[in-house]
């Protein structure tokens, strides 16, 4: 019966075996394998999302990305606008400030109750009010008046004729925009007021000229005291109209 004789490693060998297999689990050990996410070679850093329930404007959203990137200049953000997310990857200190910043400036906006008097001079008819439910940082528009059709251009053929017509609005056109805080409301107006002329236009018997006088302006508002906008002549020439504002909270 024949036996092989087994190898014989010399001390050296093993020793140096040994130290590469110590090396090698030392190694494994201090790499971040396995986290939810890495800021740098932070192995401490954990994900999460944080979702806006109010700040859902473009301009809003913005705002707060801005700040937290400015306070958490270690971590790493990026926001979802069109699901008014924003994912932040840092320690358990950052993800605990970005929910302290969120919390401050993710709050609902408070909903003014905006009285617009428009009073015209020279006339026994009484001041015209106007009331708008506008929520800070949104806008309310009211028009009231007609619709009228413009006919921009024509095509005739052997078979059909087609006319193409845009309609353009006359009469009372309000825009209002808040924004600010309730210590100094920022309120931007536009108010138009258009009437058709007795006037023929020189481009064609079917034009219409219209008249029209503009006021587009902001002024800071003090919550129930009244603000002056401006004065609008009539487009018809009849007089002048004086405009007002006054915003209080809606109940």
């Amino acid at each position: 019966m024949l036996f092989t004789a087994a190898p014989k490693f010399s001390a050296r060998i093993l020793a140096f075996t040994a130290l590469a297999l110590l090396a090698g689990t030392a190694c494994a050990q201090t790499e971040p394998a396995g986290l939810a996410c890495a800021v740098g070679r932070n192995i401490d850093a954990t994900y999460r999302t944080f979702y806006l329930a109010h700040a859902t404007d473009s301009h809003s959203f913005n705002e707060i990305q801005t700040v937290l990137r400015n306070l958490l200049q270690t971590a790493r953000i990026n926001g979802v606008p069109e699901q008014h997310a924003i994912a932040v990857c840092g320690t358990d200190a950052d993800l605990q400030l970005a929910q302290k910043v969120i919390s401050d400036f993710d709050r609902a906006h408070k909903t003014w109750r905006l009285t617009y008097t428009v009073a015209r001079t020279g006339s026994s008819q009484p001041a015209q009010r106007i009331v708008l439910l506008v929520a800070s940082g949104e806008n309310a528009e009211l028009k009231q008046g007609n619709r009228l059709p413009l006919v921009t251009g024509s095509i005739d053929s052997s078979q059909a004729s087609h006319q193409d017509v845009q309609y353009i609005d006359v009469g009372f056109n309000l825009t209002a925009i808040l924004s600010g805080t309730a210590d100094s409301l920022q309120l931007h107006s536009k108010i138009e007021q258009s009437a058709l002329s007795d006037e023929k236009s020189g481009m064609g018997a079917q034009d219409p000229v219209i008249r029209q006088t503009v006021l587009d302006g902001t002024v800071t508002l003090l919550p129930g005291k009244p603000q002056a906008l401006g004065s609008l002549e009539m487009p018809d020439g009849s007089g002048r109209e004086d405009i007002s504002v006054t915003a209080e909270p809606a109940p």
